[in-house]
């Protein structure tokens, strides 16, 4: 069990997509994996990063500002360090 950097304040599921960032990628600090699978993310700085065999149930902690589509894993939610309503 890995320790979350900071206690998340705020969840909700995200989706994967190449041409925009998670909503609020500014404060998400890591992802959960609810379905085993390869995860490709893109960090703060642009670069891509691809795990893979990602068991389900994981958090891959980080300050993640997208989730590159054809990753393989889902049923995915995004972990933030302040508060954040899911967009409509």
């Amino acid at each position: 069990m890995s320790v979350p950097p900071v206690i998340p304040i705020s969840a909700f599921e995200i989706t994967e997509d190449d041409a925009n960032d998670i909503p609020e990628a500014e404060h998400c600090i890591g992802i959960y994996v609810g379905t085993t699978g390869t995860l490709r993310l893109q960090d703060k700085a642009g670069n891509e990063c691809t795990f893979t065999g990602v068991p389900a149930g994981v958090v891959i902690w980080g300050r993640w500002k997208r989730i590159m589509a054809a990753s393989g894993a889902s049923t995915l939610v995004a972990y933030y360090d302040a508060i954040v309503k899911k967009p409509a």
